[in-house]
């Protein structure tokens, strides 16, 4: 009994570290944005409430996140509701500005620059760029932020000189990434490494549909239904089979 109080109270205080822990995105912390298309965006540290960053995206097979758990997406939705059917959405997470990871309507990854991947510029996307661009619109105690799309400098989707919002073309880096992704679909997730050459790859898809986000990994499979299963069909059909056999002799 002594070891299970013991347990259950490590437990206990590891949650509380989690769920106390700095509300500001870390360096390498996925986060997620949302364009209303007529003048808000949603921002969400993905590290702080799923602990998704870099590193893990890239070895996690599934998640699924119901955004209603969360106030502030709930004023978004609500008051933009009329609008979120043309809605955009973003996932990024950088890795000490020499990598990032984003979401794309591509089915190939669009190439970039070094100086685009390793950018720590406030207001370039880069790995840490747009980190603290959303930093400067969260505090210490959330996790997420309503801003107005002018106020880019806070994460917002303002639009480029072209009518075409700024985070889908990578925060004006590369107009070919198509990097909005429409609420209610589906887009690819690639990684970008700086390197001799730059190394791409397609890490799995994310889906902002409802309150749901989801992400699914590009190495995840169907799980095979166990043997058992099978067995079981099997021997329910020849049972099906003898019963009409049966029937048909009387």
């Amino acid at each position: 009994m002594k070891f299970t109080k013991t347990l259950l109270a490590t437990v206990l205080l590891a949650g509380a570290s989690v769920s106390a822990q700095a509300a500001l995105l870390g360096t390498s912390d996925a986060y997620l944005s949302v364009y209303d298309g007529v003048g808000k965006t949603y921002d969400l540290n993905l590290g702080s409430v799923l602990g998704l960053n870099y590193a893990n995206l890239q070895t996690h097979a599934s998640v699924s996140y119901d955004l209603s758990q969360d106030s502030t997406w709930n004023t978004f939705a609500g008051a933009n509701d009329a609008n979120l059917g043309s809605a955009l959405f973003f996932v990024g997470a950088s890795n000490s500005g020499t990598a990032f990871e984003y979401t794309s309507n591509n089915a190939a990854s669009v190439t970039f620059t070094n100086a685009v991947l390793k950018s720590t510029s406030l207001n370039a996307v880069g790995s840490s760029g747009q980190v603290g661009r959303i930093n400067l619109s969260l505090t210490a105690t959330t996790n997420s932020a309503i801003v107005t799309d002018a106020n880019a400098d806070q994460g917002g989707w303002a639009a480029s000189s072209a009518g075409i919002p700024v985070a889908d073309t990578l925060w004006g880096k590369n107009a070919n990434a198509s990097a909005g992704i429409g609420y209610g679909s589906t887009g690819n997730f690639f990684n970008a490494v700086a390197g001799t050459p730059n190394t791409y790859s397609n890490i799995g898809t994310w889906t902002l549909t409802g309150n749901n986000l989801i992400f699914t990994s590009a190495t995840a499979s169907a799980v095979p239904l166990p043997t058992a299963v099978w067995m079981f069909g099997a021997g329910l059909m020849g049972l099906l089979g003898a019963t009409r056999r049966k029937s048909a002799a009387v």
